[in-house]
């Protein structure tokens, strides 16, 4: 039997292209908000788990609050990802530009990554995929509302391509969630329009 020693040269290299990590090694810094108590009056900004829409923060549904500590390193910044880790869904979002001293709730936690190491965009999408959703759900906890710790998020393996190919990933994804979000809206209109057709078909009827 011919032993091919080129097919074997490539998966080395293809190897050496797409390393194995954890969460942890490629994270600035995982963690909480501190608590801020809600208030009209307030300057802060409080994201909550009902401020999120098909993965994308609605900027009106932010909550104000305040709080009288000194937290402004604790605001979330743009590229931060926040991680739900609690409630009904293990969901990673992106945080898309800069918002005025922005907090989470602390059912998520706040993920700051490492640049250099990899692409934000690509991370969130990879915390999002099916094979981490089920590693997210084989760990969590069996009480009736799921939570996972922040070890076990630390702990997930990252596969690693090159920058070059998370920067090509995380552009093929952003292309998606525009098309996606375009989509939801023609629906939502047509959805609309339908029911308008229906409702002037029944009074035709009366």
């Amino acid at each position: 039997m011919r032993y091919n020693y080129n097919s074997k040269r490539k998966n080395v290299e293809m190897e050496d292209k797409m390393k194995k990590t954890s969460l942890k090694e490629v994270t600035k810094n995982i963690s909480l908000s501190p608590l801020a108590k809600f208030s009209e009056q307030g300057n802060i900004k409080i994201l909550k788990t009902s401020s999120i829409e098909n993965g994308k923060i609605i900027e009106e549904k932010l909550e104000k609050g305040e709080t009288d500590k000194d937290i402004e390193k604790y605001f979330l910044k743009k590229d931060d990802i926040i991680f739900q880790a609690k409630g009904n869904k293990f969901e990673a979002v992106l945080i898309d530009k800069d918002y005025e001293n922005l907090l989470s709730v602390q059912s998520y936690f706040n993920i700051s990554v490492i640049k250099e190491l990899v692409n934000p965009m690509y991370l969130c999408w990879y915390l999002n995929n099916r094979i981490s959703k089920q590693h997210f759900e084989k760990n969590s906890s069996a009480a009736t509302v799921k939570s996972i710790t922040r070890n076990v998020l630390e702990s997930i393996e990252i596969i690693l391509p090159t920058l070059d190919k998370q920067n090509e990933i995380a552009e093929l994804v952003s292309k998606f969630y525009i098309e996606k979000e375009k989509t939801l809206e023609y629906l939502e209109k047509k959805e609309l329009l339908i029911n308008e057709k229906i409702i002037e078909s029944i009074r035709e009827e009366e």
